[in-house]
């Protein structure tokens, strides 16, 4: 049960997401159950003027929820800016359209915020649906550990496979970010952690090992849109280096993109993926077991 009030943004950009709004308005509802003194808002930030979306806009079962409707098709990251703007909770959870997220993610992960005030947002772990199969984001602590410095994410990948895995506080959430929307779908969260994760005035996220949340891979997806992806990392390698962000850096982000729009991959670097889990798996397993290290 939370200790002090306070408030929840969840903002959700929709494209052709009608079918999708009852379900997300279930899964909040349940987790507003588990949150007392805490309100909850939930913003829906239509970006397809094509579609006539109705919603009550009024309380939900205790959830406040507003529509806002785009006059033309913005793209995601704008349409994330517009729902920040529109929000009066001081914690923020961007959620696609299709995610889920367990009943206690917004109870665990705002608690968590509570007990360290001083971390900007929080990183839980989570699982991957396919059609097939299913799999955890991070299947041991180290690749989740990761997720806490930015080199990590220029030389592998976004360590972060969604937002929808973060509570955010708005304060902390950078006026850069803000200012500068991606035109391309795809990059903007991967801006959002650069920006977050190399301010000097924040400390590292705080990471919740629980899985709380579901990304469903579905073909309304950004991340699936590879060359999309490709052109909006592009996209954002070109605005921070317009803005004198770290070079070396950028030089290792344009590398890596540029292999993966080639189809090829960098050996080394895959090797040294392998090795730092293999080393940190060991170093985990002996510390259990109490031999020297």
């Amino acid at each position: 049960m939370c200790k002090v009030d306070g408030c929840i943004s969840v903002i959700v950009p929709l494209y052709k997401g009608k079918k999708y709004i009852d379900h997300i308005i279930t899964n909040i509802q349940k987790n507003k159950i588990h949150l007392h003194k805490c309100k909850i808002e939930l913003i829906f930030v239509n970006d397809d003027p094509s579609e006539n979306i109705d919603v009550q806009t009024q309380k939900n079962q205790g959830i406040d929820i507003k529509l806002i409707t785009n006059l033309n098709n913005i793209g995601i990251h704008a349409s994330r800016v517009k729902g920040v703007k529109a929000a009066s909770g001081d914690y923020i959870l961007f959620l696609d359209q299709d995610d889920e997220i367990s009943e206690y993610f917004l109870k665990v992960n705002y608690e968590a915020l509570l007990k360290a005030s001083d971390r900007p947002f929080t990183i839980c772990n989570g699982v991957i649906e396919h059609l097939n199969y299913k799999r955890p984001i991070y299947t041991n602590r180290v690749m989740q550990l990761m997720a806490q410095k930015v080199i990590f994410y220029a030389l592998f990948d976004n360590r972060i496979m969604s937002p929808g895995q973060c509570l955010i506080k708005k304060k902390a959430i950078p006026e850069f970010w803000m200012c500068h929307s991606l035109s391309i779908n795809g990059a903007d969260d991967l801006l959002l952690w650069i920006e977050l994760l190399c301010n000097h005035n924040c400390k590292s996220p705080k990471l919740v090992f629980k899985r709380l949340y579901v990304h469903k891979n579905t073909n309304s997806n950004t991340s699936l849109d590879l060359s999309n992806m490709y052109s909006s990392v592009d996209e954002m390698i070109l605005l921070l280096r317009k803005y004198k962000f770290s070079e070396n850096v950028l030089k290792v982000f344009e590398y890596r993109n540029d292999l993966l729009k080639e189809g090829r991959s960098n050996v080394s670097v895959s090797l040294l993926y392998a090795f730092i889990i293999r080393i940190a798996y060991v170093y985990r397993k002996r510390k259990k077991t109490g031999k020297r290290v």
